[in-house]
């Protein structure tokens, strides 16, 4: 694919910094995945610019991480992502990356956290968290994050980021504050599978190199233990998506959000209670 979804570069080899762990400095597969990723949306790119591919070291404000954090986060949303959601759902979702729902549920937590507890909020709370927290990229451990969703609607995969909140020393994190993508299924599957190969194929040559001339001295990497886990990471996408999933108790979910919407964020007991 010319232009991927998931783009993402490799650091050199020897410029990788080791772990400092109790036994002294050393790397593992995750490790050695450390680099650059951004996610392509057309016109423009999630998590900021197109690295500049004549420089060592990619320019613009692309997630500088271990590769493998991308690539564990989408293998482990893709069988949530590509779980048809109901119309209200979607309507939710598209508003604004979702942030409109998440602050209705946030609002309604704080009205509720002292509160007796009740079975009927527990539910709804663990509803409302889970539908969306497992279509939702986790950003937390970058500088600037942002507020990604993925989910699938009438034969489509939704993509929807919005950066508005998110800031990093006065800069905004990407210079694109709201945008999103939709691929047909098939598409985002085909392109969910090209990011994972390309990153093992990458891997493969690296643990080659590995197994041939090591690395710096006094850097413990246990080559047999890569090997073993790059056989389990080209499986990876295959078993998540083959692994059953709990199923989805629909109308709990709708409910909560109309609940969430009629109340304005507030608890439905402290609704119920005013004169």
């Amino acid at each position: 694919m010319p232009h991927p979804l998931f783009a993402f570069r490799l650091r050199r080899l020897e410029d990788i910094a080791p772990w400092s762990e109790p036994d002294g400095p050393a790397l593992n597969w995750f490790g050695l995945t450390d680099g650059w990723f951004w996610i392509d949306a057309g016109d423009s790119q999630v998590f900021g610019c197109e690295p500049d591919k004549d420089e060592a070291t990619p320019l613009g404000n692309v997630c500088e991480y271990q590769v493998a954090r991308l690539f564990d986060d989408l293998t482990e949303m893709a069988p949530f992502v590509l779980t048809e959601v109901p119309q209200p759902l979607h309507a939710f979702f598209a508003r604004e990356a979702g942030r409109s729902w998440q602050n209705y549920r946030e609002a309604w937590w704080n009205h509720i956290a002292d509160a007796p507890p009740t079975a009927e909020g527990d539910n709804l709370l663990r509803a409302s968290s889970e539908m969306r927290r497992l279509r939702t990229l986790d950003t937390s451990y970058m500088t600037a994050s942002s507020t990604t969703l993925m989910w699938s609607f009438e034969g489509r995969v939704h993509i929807q980021w919005e950066n508005r909140a998110d800031v990093a020393e006065g800069t905004i994190a990407s210079r694109v504050i709201r945008a999103a993508r939709y691929l047909p299924r098939e598409r985002f599957i085909a392109e969910l599978r090209d990011f994972c190969e390309r990153l093992c194929a990458a891997m493969q040559e690296r643990i080659g190199r590995l197994e041939a001339n090591g690395l710096a001295t006094g850097v413990r990497i246990d080559v047999a233990a890569l090997a073993e886990e790059q056989e389990r990471r080209k499986r990876q996408l295959d078993n998540e998506l083959a692994n059953p999933r709990y199923p989805y108790d629909w109308p709990t979910v709708i409910a909560t959000i109309e609940k969430l919407t009629a109340t304005g964020g507030r608890s439905p007991i402290q609704t119920r209670s005013q004169p």
